[in-house]
């Protein structure tokens, strides 16, 4: 999550509050709840459960997610009775009408419910915006700390990411920005449009009436720019679920993580949180991980050890924020879940007019073609998700199965370079998880990364790489998905008789 900088987005000078940041917790959506049916149990059933359970209650289906018996509703309450009762009651398995079972009793329809909560980036809760100057430019992107401290040219020598897609959920991605030239950015798909436009665009409206307008705008772009620093060769599946002012809901994002799987992407990146853990965006990370599918989530902005969601999730790389001098920035959130540390933060200089020390900041692209200097955990997450992306690319062997996430999260972990005496307030209990990350440690603990199509890694491509296509033809989660157009088919063939 991004963190404040300046208060007005696009501003050449910097206005820095005081650093130290809380926040409140995310509120319910109104009227909207989210629940799984039951194996054997259909929708219908579980409406009339529903309303038979709390006399005076409508219920009236909005969205679900394809393949997944998982419903957004809209419920009216009779009156006198609170959002609570369907949570205490219906969703709580211990409740005194609890819909909650395993299909067997028809009067309990449902393997989960949970009503609706809002997620968002750390700019909706702070009044976060990005500075922008005429000294950021190609060079000074390229060139900024983060990339010298993890040692990415170091990296590239061994490993730039081909054939393995990075989904970003976000607020979509500008793909004419000069620092995604030669990107490979997928079709992907807009949730908070319900269309295939996914350019990183506001719609001039202070949509959350907090005065500013579109400070979500850029994210999505920004965080984009930096795995592509990192993985230049991966491709970027933009996944819009932030709206313009950087917020969303946890189905919004459940249906984002669906969406990725279904893709065949070998990372997600999540740089947002709530701190309501939904049960919904439980089940899209559990089918994300059995398919070997790296989730990468930044800790949160709020300057605390409270779990944001999901980045204290088992089995996400929770990602927390340091600066050029491997200090945990002041904002960033911290806790024994979290795995790894990487750059986020971004000094400021009095001394300077723009109010940045361009040297010490993280520099980002911007969707009208500029660079911009931010900072925030959202912008620590993309370095990891980058980097996850490497690891994949030197192990096309590796099967999209539970193991391979955990392989990819230990050699992060393994390689990491430790922080504590840096930080010894977060030593105990290692809230910093296993240290800074280290791109060049993380790619020299591997091998180089084959050539593509070289699918059992001996170093040509043979009839045994054809007959390691042939085997997945049609699959979504294979490493012989060759142009990551989320399925082997004939194109995957014709890349890999092309190099024969």
């Amino acid at each position: 999550m991004i963190r404040i900088l300046a208060v007005t987005i696009g501003l050449v000078g910097l206005i820095a509050p005081g650093r130290a940041q809380t926040c409140d917790p995310d509120g319910l959506i109104q009227d909207q709840a989210v629940f799984r049916v039951a194996p054997g149990r259909s929708l219908s059933e579980a409406l009339a459960a529903m309303e038979a359970a709390l006399p005076g209650l409508t219920v009236a289906p909005v969205d679900a997610i394809p393949g997944r018996p998982i419903h957004l509703v809209a419920f009216t309450l009779p009156d006198g009775a609170t959002p609570a009762d369907l949570e205490l009651n219906l969703f709580n398995p211990a409740g005194g009408q609890s819909l909650i079972g395993d299909g067997s009793d028809p009067a309990r329809p449902l393997s989960w419910g949970e009503l609706e909560y809002a997620a968002e980036t750390a700019e909706s809760k702070t009044g976060s915006g990005y500075v922008s100057g005429p000294a950021l430019n190609m060079a000074a992107f390229a060139d900024q700390y983060a990339t010298n401290t993890l040692g990415v040219s170091t990296a590239h020598a061994r490993a730039q990411g081909a054939g393995v897609a990075v989904a970003v959920l976000d607020t979509g991605i500008a793909v004419d920005h000069p620092a995604l030239a030669g990107a490979r950015v997928l079709a992907g798909f807009n949730f908070v449009t319900e269309t295939t436009s996914t350019s990183d665009l506001g719609d001039g409206a202070d949509n959350d009436g907090d005065g500013q307008t579109d400070e979500g705008v850029g994210h999505g772009t920004f965080v984009a720019s930096l795995i592509h620093r990192v993985a230049p060769d991966a491709a970027l599946l933009p996944v819009v679920v932030l709206d313009s002012e950087g917020r969303t809901g946890n189905f919004r994002i459940a249906k984002g993580v669906f969406y990725a799987v279904d893709r065949g992407v070998e990372v997600i990146n999540m740089s947002f949180g709530s701190t309501y853990n939904s049960e919904a965006v439980e089940d899209a990370l559990d089918e994300a991980e059995l398919l070997g599918i790296v989730a990468v989530a930044a800790a949160g902005n709020c300057q605390t050890s409270e779990r944001e969601f999901p980045a204290s999730r088992r089995g996400v790389v929770g990602v927390v924020s340091v600066d050029i001098d491997d200090r945990k920035s002041d904002f960033s959130n911290y806790n024994d879940r979290m795995t790894i540390s990487a750059p986020g933060g971004s000094e400021t200089d009095a001394g300077d007019p723009t109010g940045y020390d361009p040297a010490a900041a993280i520099l980002g692209a911007l969707p009208d073609g500029s660079f911009g200097v931010w900072e925030g955990t959202s912008l620590a997450a993309p370095w990891v998700a980058g980097t996850a992306a490497l690891i994949r690319g030197q192990h096309p062997e590796w099967a999209p199965s539970e193991p391979t996430a955990d392989r990819v999260v230990a050699r992060l972990e393994d390689t990491a370079v430790n922080i504590y005496a840096q930080n010894p307030a977060h030593a105990d209990d290692e809230e910093l998880g296993a240290g800074r990350l280290d791109i060049a440690a993380v790619v020299a603990a591997g091998p180089p990364q084959p050539i593509r199509g070289d699918l059992d890694r001996d170093g040509n491509i043979t009839l045994t790489d054809l007959a390691l296509l042939l085997k997945d033809y049609g699959l979504v989660h294979s490493s012989a998905d060759l142009d990551n157009n989320g399925r082997v088919d004939i194109s995957d063939l014709a890349i890999l008789l092309s190099a024969f």
